[in-house]
């Protein structure tokens, strides 16, 4: 029993992808192997580190800092107190120093900031969703190139099976003029004609298979996996009564928005007051404000401070009046945007309406293109007519069939770029293929 179930496995496996392949399958397979999802896992980790850098603004700051310093004019406190009680005592002053040396390391802790880590961090936020957005957007369409390959497919499939049933029916027309030749009803050159459309339509097969192994790589490559034996589905679509659009666009140009408004709020947070502590631990020559002691020793201070651009020439004023056209700018994008595929909408609408009465058609006319073709048929066994007047009404007949599955196809696929270009082909994608 476990011999057979894995002999059943590895048929499966050589035979590859037995099975079918519906178009949501391929939308996600596609989305799933696009060089962009490194790009989103990339953003989402800058994101991440951007926001450590931020927080990090929180922590002490701490530096080491050392430096030589000479100064050619000091203060000679010998001179200045010559003719001082001092003097006259005895007592002399030292000079001050010329040269100064110092290492300290130096601590300065925010206390508040003014809202600037917040804002930067609520505009790197802003940065990443617009810019998961944009790699959204560039993913989605690559979804009209997949629309053409799998209904290309799709339609030289069932090419294919009409072809077929067409060489069928010409091949048992042979046969029966095979046997009309032997009565002398009818000429060799008829027979001819037959093998000559024969090889015609092995012609038309060979085509059509070329064709469709060129649309599947196509479509391998955009799907990063082989498709094998698999059978394309034909989906069942339904046009949804609400009209409105839910494109990736429109989430950018949301997205935009908001980090412009996210860019406002830092702007602000830069103008408001800064306060902090500091501490500085240092070892020097001479140490600390000292002047008189000439030999290193350590010392510290601490305090705090305040910091307030109070004025700064109107830059905030601009810089913010700027974000705000921008703003402008991303809404009319969105209104061009709306404008544009609600044209397309309207377009598509108008297709799917002009098939659907042409498929309302179809059917009549197949079945009297059968009933002519079907009279010529017995014409020729008679010897009425030649065969190349059979052929005629029998390629009139096979036209017809042809349209009227294109005409079928077509109408999903009509359907298909319809909520495509609306943004809701999954929803009616999913769990919906005949």
């Amino acid at each position: 029993m476990k011999k057979l179930t894995l002999i059943i496995a590895l048929f499966f496996l050589m035979n590859g992808y037995a099975g079918t392949l519906s178009l949501l399958e391929c939308y996600k397979k596609a989305e799933n192997h696009h060089p962009l999802q490194k790009e989103i896992t990339a953003r989402q980790q800058i994101e991440k580190l951007n926001r450590g850098n931020l927080n990090a603004g929180w922590l002490p700051a701490v530096h080491l800092n050392a430096g030589f310093n000479y100064m050619s004019d000091v203060a000679e406190f010998g001179h200045v107190f010559s003719s001082t009680p001092l003097s006259l005592a005895g007592i002399s002053l030292p000079d001050m120093p010329k040269d100064q040396y110092k290492a300290t390391i130096d601590i300065r802790q925010t206390v508040f900031d003014g809202g600037a880590i917040c804002a930067g961090k609520k505009l790197e936020r802003a940065s990443m969703e617009t810019d998961l957005q944009s790699i959204q957007t560039e993913i989605y369409s690559i979804r009209d190139q997949i629309n053409q390959l799998y209904f290309s497919i799709l339609v030289q499939d069932q090419n294919n099976k009409l072809i077929f049933l067409l060489r069928d029916e010409v091949q048992q027309r042979r046969a029966s003029l095979l046997s009309a030749l032997q009565n002398g009803i009818v000429l060799p050159g008829d027979v001819d004609i037959l093998d000559a459309e024969l090889l015609k339509l092995d012609q038309q097969i060979i085509e059509l298979d070329l064709n469709r192994k060129k649309a599947v790589a196509s479509l391998e490559i955009i799907l990063g996996e082989k498709i094998g034996s698999r059978t394309l589905c034909l989906p069942a679509i339904e046009i949804p009564g609400d009209s409105t659009i839910s494109r990736h666009e429109l989430e950018l140009f949301t997205t935009q928005s908001i980090r412009l408004e996210m860019n406002k709020k830092t702007i602000n947070a830069a103008r408001v007051p800064k306060l902090f502590l500091y501490a500085s631990y240092g070892y020097s020559s001479p140490p600390g404000n000292d002047f008189f002691n000439d030999q290193f020793d350590t010392y510290y201070t601490f305090g705090a401070g305040l910091s307030w651009n109070i004025f700064d020439w109107n830059i905030t004023g601009r810089a913010k009046k700027s974000l705000g056209e921008q703003q402008n700018r991303i809404e009319a994008r969105r209104d061009a945007f709306n404008r544009k595929m609600t044209m397309a909408l309207k377009n598509q609408s108008g297709e799917i309406e002009k098939l659907e009465q042409l498929i309302h058609t179809d059917e009549k006319l197949i079945s009297l293109r059968h009933d002519i073709t079907m009279a010529a048929a017995s014409r020729l066994d008679n010897g009425v007519i030649s065969s190349t007047d059979y052929l005629s009404e029998l390629n009139a007949e096979h036209r017809v069939r042809i349209s009227a599955e294109l005409h079928k196809i077509r109408l999903i696929m009509a359907k298909v770029v319809f909520l495509t270009l609306s943004g809701k082909i999954d929803e009616q994608l999913a769990g919906t293929v005949k």
